[in-house]
């Protein structure tokens, strides 16, 4: 049980969704190729600096 006043007890279902939502956007935006080609050359570093920067914005 929340604590919070009503108006704002379920604030937190809205903002879940949004945070899924630009993940999800984000996930789709992501070169596959590029992927495939680190874990092919076995370059998880690259991976996961492709990937990290990815999800930071960069």
């Amino acid at each position: 049980m929340r604590t919070q006043k009503a108006p704002v007890a379920t604030k937190h279902l809205s903002n879940s969704r949004a945070v899924f939502l630009r993940l999800l956007e984000i996930s789709r935006s992501i070169d596959d190729s590029k992927m495939s080609d680190a874990i092919g050359e076995r370059d998880y570093e690259d991976l996961d600096l492709y990937v990290m920067t990815s999800l930071l914005g960069g």
